[in-house]
């Protein structure tokens, strides 16, 4: 069997009965502005997310005449996509806990703007079981 790709994912969600039809095609359309904004056919995207998150990193919205609003929502819609096509599982780091240790820190954090400003690196540190005195530049990159 081949390895997975971006038309790999187009084909499966084509036999996803459980989606809207608008659904369905607001998907298949994020899924090939991704093959296009990485330049390249979707057959000649490996499905490798960590991949395709940098190349999308390089993508300068304003650029290419797209406002950053429309830009996070394709990249949103893609994940939606992979997710909903069942051919990867697709591990969400915003979603994931905090370890105790940067629970510790929130709870010792005034305000809701710093929670806010930390909540990002925070579950990404917890899910690659980092703790707040770890923090260094490779990994605030690596975010």
């Amino acid at each position: 069997m081949p390895p997975a790709n971006l038309a790999t994912v187009l084909a499966a969600l084509e036999s996803q009965s459980s989606l809207p039809d608008s659904r369905r095609r607001d998907l298949r359309s994020a899924v090939k502005r991704v093959a296009h904004l990485l330049g390249n056919a979707p057959a000649a995207i490996p499905l490798v997310m960590d991949t395709i998150r940098d190349g999308l990193g390089s993508v300068n919205p304003i650029a290419i005449g797209m406002t950053p609003k429309r830009f996070a929502n394709i990249r949103s819609d893609f994940v939606a996509a992979v997710n909903a096509s069942g051919v990867i599982p697709v591990k969400n780091e915003r979603k994931a806990a905090l370890s105790p240790g940067w629970l510790e820190l929130f709870t010792r954090l005034s305000g809701r703007r710093a929670h806010f400003g930390l909540s990002r690196l925070g579950r990404y540190a917890s899910a690659k079981g980092i703790q707040p005195g770890e923090i260094n530049n490779d990994i605030i990159e690596a975010l």
